[in-house]
């Protein structure tokens, strides 16, 4: 069970990190676009929170 936990947390870091890249990458391509902006914001504080949640000790101080 715990080995699964760490997978789990392993693979949300690494969909943080993708969903970063993905929201700077959809910044630069069609940032002219009001959508564009938008949902690159989304997913930049997406991959942001995730990123920071599961790196850092805050998951601890909600339980």
């Amino acid at each position: 069970m715990l080995s699964m936990r760490n997978w789990a947390r392993v693979l949300g870091l690494i969909l943080g990190i993708i969903s970063i890249i993905e929201g700077i990458l959809l910044f630069l391509i069609i940032f002219l676009f009001l959508y564009g902006f938008l949902f690159s914001t989304v997913f930049l504080v997406l991959g942001i929170v995730t990123v920071a949640y599961l790196a850092g000790d805050v998951k601890y101080e909600f339980q």
